[in-house]
């Protein structure tokens, strides 16, 4: 009987998960932290960009003497993103690490189980009746006593996968507020941003702009001034430019003397006027970055414009040959904007490298700005 019960009981349960939910909740908020960093970093990269095109120089004397502070507040901006570029993205890796190396933690536990352990009985023999006498039987009973067993065992349930993302999604949902009224306060702060605070005044005329029916008093009415936040202008930064290694610019080999044949025109492309280029050719270029920028100053009352945009390869002993930058039989744009729907911002970027003996990669940009003086 004592073989039976024994063989009847079984062993403690043992836990074998726990931790497992701190380890995946590391890596999910590092990884989250680190995209929250990057994105302020983008951010903080265009405001630099853009304070070190209007807040510096003679133009950024005009800014911060007309801009209301402008340029003050975009110094704030600046420290905010790049303090949270930093603090988000130390804490998102330090949490990627922790989560990535850590393990799932055990502890002893003490837990009561119940054995049976055989002991030994002690029976009296009761006085026998004289006249008959009968055997005794006695019976072995297995006696219960309890023993204390130590294992070891997590001290948490695991978590579902469920609860993980729940907590993510959380994290995210309080964060995005946050995120979100920095990039508010960024595009705010643009200098070319037109969309003017209604209850401020730009011109400073003493009529809040909802009621100013010409916000930057130069004369034109908002209905027929394309760009009322002062002297509008569209600017053409050059920001890439890629030879073709294989590519024969030149009849004695080597590389092109590049330089950009910009034109303004109507909204036909017609009458078109051309930039200066003889001062800016970059002779034996092979790689360019941020080598040439024009801003053309439109009449308040444009309304359809027309900008071309042409690659040359310099050569004084023969005729100018165009670089070629455009995939198909194109070799340079012709780019129309309308003004007074707020076209004017654009980005190209073509790598045409590899298609003909003259194919070069080229990237540039277009940017309503405002002009001063």
């Amino acid at each position: 009987m004592f073989n039976s019960i024994m063989s009847g009981m079984r062993p403690a349960p043992i836990l074998e998960s726990g931790g497992t939910f701190a380890k995946v909740s590391n890596i999910v908020i590092g990884l989250f932290s680190i995209g929250i960093s990057f994105v302020l970093f983008m951010v903080f990269l265009d405001l630099q960009s853009d304070y070190e095109q209007y807040c510096t120089g003679l133009t950024g004397l005009f800014v911060e003497a007309f801009g209301d502070g402008q340029c003050t507040e975009m110094e704030n901006y600046l420290f905010v993103t790049g303090a949270g570029t930093f603090v988000c993205g130390l804490l998102g890796f330090v949490l990627l690490i922790v989560g990535l190396v850590s393990t799932p933690k055990r502890k002893q536990q003490v837990i009561i189980v119940p054995q049976y352990i055989p002991t030994s009985q002690q029976y009296v023999q009761q006085p026998q009746q004289q006249y008959a006498q009968q055997p005794q039987q006695y019976v072995q009973q297995p006696k219960q006593v309890y023993a204390t067993q130590t294992v070891n065992s997590h001290h948490q349930k695991p978590k579902s996968g469920f609860s993980i993302i729940l907590l993510s999604v959380i994290i995210g949902v309080l964060l995005l507020p946050v995120l979100a009224g920095i990039l508010y306060v960024w595009a705010d702060s643009l200098s070319n941003a037109e969309n003017l605070d209604p209850d401020g005044d730009f011109d400073g005329d003493g009529i809040i702009n909802s009621e100013d029916l010409d916000d930057d008093n130069d004369g034109f009415l908002d209905t027929d001034d394309w760009y009322d936040k002062g002297n509008g202008g569209i600017e053409i930064d050059f920001t890439k430019f890629r030879a073709w290694e294989s590519g024969n610019y030149d009849s004695g080999g080597g590389l092109p003397d590049v330089y950009a044949y910009v034109g303004i025109g109507n909204a036909n492309c017609g009458n078109m006027q051309y930039f200066s280029y003889l001062d800016d050719i970059n002779v034996d270029a092979s790689s360019l970055n941020n080598w040439q920028s024009f801003t053309y100053d439109f009449d308040e009352d444009a309304t359809s414009v027309c900008i071309e945009v042409t690659i040359y390869d310099e050569d004084s002993w023969a005729p100018d040959e165009i670089l070629d930058f455009i995939p198909g039989s194109a070799n340079y744009y012709q780019h129309s904007f309308d003004l007074s729907s707020g076209e004017g911002d654009a980005s190209i970027d073509h790598d045409n490298r590899g298609e003909n003996s003259l194919s070069i990669e080229l990237e540039y940009t277009f940017k309503r700005v405002s002009i001063n003086g």
